[in-house]
């Protein structure tokens, strides 16, 4: 479950020895612990997604639920990611599908998908992003935008961030402003 995945993450980021980062990115869910502070980076709406050479990528209108029969690559629906595209689809009316093909990566997500035979859904940057780089198509459906991915640094309060870990969430602020909202 996500409570679950959050106390592993919480666990590993508070054994870390003062040298090593202590900082996660992560997708929280509200609530979260007193000892950690959350930078919020970008907060945005999915997109759904298929093959630039898919028969969906042809279509000028498609509502979610014509989806509902294809082939799905999809979190799992108990991590954090999976539970808001859970809510996704409810919020559409539509039954969320049994996914043929489960993961947490994105990169085997976007490939899967770019291959033609799988739709998806993902963070609209990412999507963006690697659209023209991979033929990934962003396909018109109109989608909640109340339920949106979030991405935010995590570091342990009163724990003062290394050089590196430092470098790494300046890096991570600017890429983040860098995208279009």
């Amino acid at each position: 479950m996500v409570s679950k995945a959050r106390a592993r993450a919480r666990a590993s980021m508070m054994a870390c020895e003062p040298a090593w980062l202590p900082i996660g990115c992560s997708v929280p869910r509200r609530p979260i612990e007193d000892d950690v502070v959350c930078e919020p980076l970008l907060e945005e709406p999915f997109v759904a997604i298929a093959g630039k050479d898919s028969a969906w990528a042809r279509r000028r209108r498609i509502e979610l639920s014509d989806l509902a029969g294809e082939s799905w690559v999809l979190p799992p629906y108990d991590s954090a990611p999976g539970a808001l595209i859970t809510e996704l689809f409810h919020s559409c009316g539509v039954k969320p599908p049994e996914p043929r093909i489960v993961s947490l990566s994105i990169q085997l997500t976007i490939t899967l998908i770019a291959g033609g035979r799988f739709v998806g859904l993902l963070p609209s940057s990412v999507a963006r992003l690697s659209a023209r780089r991979v033929g990934l198509k962003i396909l018109p459906i109109k989608l909640p935008t109340n339920i949106r991915f979030s991405l935010e640094i995590i570091t342990i309060r009163n724990r003062t961030p290394g050089p590196l870990a430092r470098l790494f969430i300046e890096q991570a602020r600017a890429l983040a402003k860098s995208l279009p909202a």
